[in-house]
């Protein structure tokens, strides 16, 4: 977010020493969640890619092991407490010949995993009296449901020919040769591993559910799937005989759709039923049971379900949208942070202070806000869509936002908005573009209205579309049937737009009318994957392909390849710092250029080793965005070393001391915003500081800081960066202050030079929060503020997520300038972790904010 600060002071740290924190959104569909038999304080969840595992009850989440970037894991399954092993099935998405389809065992705690079996596998359940007999299942129309009884060394199909469907599996736990299976056409049974296979009720009825009781023989468990007549929950004492329905509390208005049951480890007799909308409780062994009910606003569709192994009243379950937790046997479910998120595109943008990021799914569309520190579905309602791949945000209403959506038949289609993608959802409408999967979505930044939109398909023609009605018409452009990747417009040049693909760039200076080859340099065997302009410099451009980064500064004529043996998936530039650019690879790696994409270094610092897909810098380029394949967004600092600005630019430097102890000094560039976010650094004495270059709103930008307790007498100040525009000068801070800086003084920095800016007899013409110091800091900092007026104070401490660390201040003040001092701990006490931290002042109406770094 863009901070309104009088100073931004850092110790110029390393540009490669980064450390990555991963900011959500929470959970989107983690198919399966277990807790460890053996450990009530180990978590085993999946997402779409890896597994995830916490070791502290699920307060915290790290990566456990990565598998193919698409592989969704659908069961996770531990083994008896001897054998300290677990195993998980999956498959890649929409692929069912995958070679990383299947089962796979780990007996190292998830540190490497045995591939079993390669097959599909949507649903995998392991015996509990013999671990070395497994069976696996694929909702397929045949039926295939694979078995092994040799710990996966050889597998049988023992459903194909017999089944049809499957939708669940459940094995007698007395019994490895009894296995039940719940279909589309009823219920089955098999008393001899599989070999036959007999009906056991529900003859040519949908049935979802299937368990048996882990303590009580022949006790089963079945239920109805969705829009069957009569929907319900039953249960059988007789190995499927007969059923008797059970009478469950429903308060849904959904029905009766049973998902999924599971008993308690340490007391059978507690048993959780998972619903839509609702998770159902007994703890009497099914006799009666109570009902927690989801907020209507929530769909909750029961994916995973998982019981405390030591406390039955602690429970957690997951949905394609959420993860809730319970502590009181079912009463109440609560939200719990599971960051574990498909996120294929970002967006970002500032609306006044508050900085939105604007992520697109696989299940649809969320978008973060800065102050709440909170993640919102914004989502079009009754969507039936499963993946939003493209973003686009309107450059003069920026509470218009487009984004492209692929829906479940494999078509686009286009979502608005109109209030920066607020969580009411009826701001949306639909509109069709006739098919194709979104690839890439941009504004054009000089014309509002005007958005480019390239899509892919495999039963469609790709495309390239323009709308110039903010997305209420769109019309295909003559870009040639194509697979496009990306598109770039022009934020300088009119009608000049971009396009990445199999035919590698192409480019038209016509707003799409025409489009031509811009390939002069790349490889004609290789397409680009990406493509992006840097906004100070439009003639450069840089792009990626299998061979390596490549970069143009003549508008595309001639392109030169800067790093080889690097493919990217993406690249972007920083709208506010001049020349800096990253990208994320193929190799899973993040890459930052200092100089417009000439040279590239790693950026990768602590990020785990998850499978990336998109970036975004921050609105006010301090920070960097990355979208991962399962493991959400993490975002890292952007400290660049600066030094962009040429001399000819830089029209004044003065610098002089406000009181006895505060030195001050400002650089001013004259008709030059594109260097606004640049970097300057000031040195003081021989120490360096860095404070960035802002618009004045005139056309001209300039760079202030103060710099406090800085002693009596004479100190030497000069501007290394830009370097050797001004020689260096001395600045006395005594009572002799050079009386003709008074009225620059006054200008710049809105106090009387003669006073001390720590006296509080003096009071202010505005209220003003001051710059902290130190910054960085370590263990303690000085916050100063000036109130203009009496009245309630309230200064607290923020992290970057917008959670409350502590409260420094919160009285009724008189008017005058005062200080505090944070010593890096929390409301409780405890050491705040090492990081960047927001300080908020509130004082009436005024509310101003400043940015620090805790370091240790």
């Amino acid at each position: 977010m863009r901070i309104a600060l009088l100073l931004t002071l850092f110790v110029a740290p390393s540009l490669f020493a980064q450390s990555w924190t991963n900011i959500g959104p929470a959970t989107e569909s983690p198919e399966a969640i277990q807790y460890d038999p053996s450990d009530a304080d180990h978590l085993v969840a999946s997402s779409i890619g890896a597994l995830f595992h916490s070791t502290d009850g699920g307060e915290s989440w790290g990566l456990l092991y990565s598998f193919n970037a698409d592989f969704s894991t659908w069961s996770i399954e531990f083994g008896d407490s001897t054998s300290g092993a677990y195993y998980v099935g999956g498959m890649v998405v929409y692929d069912p010949n995958s070679s990383v389809n299947g089962v796979y065992r780990t007996t190292d705690g998830g540190a490497s995993f045995e591939h079993l079996l390669t097959a599909p596998s949507k649903g995998l359940r392991v015996h509990p009296l013999d671990n070395d007999v497994m069976v696996s299942h694929y909702e397929d129309f045949e039926g295939t449901v694979m078995r092994t009884t040799d710990g996966g060394a050889t597998w049988t199909n023992i459903g194909s020919g017999n089944l049809q469907t499957v939708r669940t599996i459940a094995l007698d736990p007395f019994d490895t040769e009894t296995i039940y299976a719940s279909s589309f056409s009823g219920l089955r049974k098999s008393t001899d591993g599989g070999a036959t296979w007999n009906s056991t009720g529900f003859d040519g009825t949908s049935m979802h559910l299937m368990e048996t009781h882990p303590t009580i023989p022949n006790k089963v468990y079945a239920g109805t799937g969705f829009f069957v007549n009569p929907e319900g929950f039953y249960e059988s004492e007789d190995g499927g005989a007969t059923w008797n329905e059970v009478d469950l509390p429903y308060r849904d208005f959904v029905g009766d759709h049973p998902r999924i049951l599971r008993f308690a480890v340490s007391d059978p007799d507690v048993m959780y039923l998972g619903e839509v909308n609702e998770i159902f409780h007994s703890g009497n062994g099914g006799a009666s049971w109570t009902s927690a009910t989801f907020r209507e606003s929530s769909f909750f569709y029961t994916l995973g379900l998982t019981i405390n192994p030591v406390d039955p009243a602690i429970a957690k379950a997951t949905s394609d949208t959420r993860a809730v937790g319970t502590s009181n046997g079912g009463q109440l479910w609560e939200d719990f942070s599971l960051p574990l998120n498909y996120v294929s595109s970002l967006e970002v943008l500032l609306e006044g202070e508050v900085e939105h990021i604007y992520a697109g799914t696989y299940y649809g569309n969320l978008r973060y806000d800065s102050h709440t520190g909170e993640w919102v579905d914004y989502t079009s309602p009754g969507f039936i869509g499963i993946e939003s791949h493209a973003l686009g945000i309107d450059p003069e209403m920026p509470e218009l936002l487009l984004t492209g959506v692929g829906n479940a038949l494999g078509q686009s289609i286009i979502e608005r908005s109109t209030d920066y993608g607020a969580t009411s959802r009826n701001v949306w409408d639909n509109f069709s573009t006739g098919g194709g999967i979104p690839a890439a979505m941009k504004s054009d930044p000089l014309n509002s209205g005007v958005f480019y939109f390239a899509t892919v398909s495999s039963v469609a023609p790709d495309q390239i579309l323009k709308s110039t009605d903010f997305g209420d018409s769109w019309a295909p452009l003559d870009g040639g049937q194509f697979t496009y990747t990306d598109i770039a417009v022009d934020p300088v040049n009119s009608g000049t737009v971009y396009a990445s693909g199999d035919v590698q760039v192409m480019k038209s200076t016509d707003g799409g009318t025409t489009f031509l080859p811009a390939n002069s340099g790349l490889p004609s065997a290789y397409g680009v994957y990406c493509v992006d302009i840097s906004p100070f410099n439009p003639d450069v451009l840089v792009c990626s392909n299998d061979l390596g980064i490549y970069r143009t500064d003549d508008g595309g004529a001639n392109w030169t390849q800067v790093v080889s043996g690097v493919s990217c998936k993406n690249v972007e530039f920083s709208r506010v710092d001049a020349g800096i650019a990253a990208v994320v690879t193929w190799g899973d790696e993040v890459m930052i250029s200092e100089d417009d994409g000439s040279t590239w270094d790693d950026f990768q610092g602590d990020l785990p080793p998850i499978t990336l897909d998109d970036l975004r810098f921050s609105s006010d380029g301090s920070a960097l965005y990355v979208s991962t394949i399962g493991q959400s967004i993490y975002s890292t600092p952007v400290e660049t070393s600066g030094g962009g600005i040429p001399c000819e630019v830089v029209s004044d430097f003065k610098s002089a001391c406000i009181g006895a102890n505060t030195l001050v000094a400002r650089i001013l560039v004259s008709g030059s915003v594109q260097y606004v976010g640049e970097t300057v650094v000031i040195n003081v004495d021989g120490t360096d500081y860095e404070t960035t270059l802002e618009t004045n709103g005139s056309g001209n930008s300039k760079a202030k800081f103060k710099l406090r307790n800085q002693g009596g007498g004479e100190h030497t100040v000069s501007l290394v960066t830009p370097a050797g525009c001004f020689d260096p000068m001395v600045v006395a801070c005594d009572s002799s202050l050079r009386r003709e800086m008074e009225a620059w003084i006054v200008e710049e920095f809105g106090m009387d030079p003669s006073v001390s800016v720590f006296s509080s007899s003096e009071i202010p013409a505005q209220t003003v929060l001051m710059d902290n110091y130190p910054n960085p800091f370590n263990p303690s900092t000085t916050i100063s503020y000036g109130l203009s007026h009496d009245g309630p104070v309230s200064l607290k401490i923020y992290s970057m997520l917008g959670e409350e660390v502590a409260t420094l201040v919160d009285e009724y003040q008189t008017a005058g300038f005062r200080s505090v001092i944070w010593e890096g701990r929390n409301g409780s006490g405890a050491q705040a972790a090492s990081g960047i931290y927001l300080y908020r002042l509130t004082t009436g109406s005024v509310v101003q904010t400043g940015k620090m770094m805790l370091m240790k």
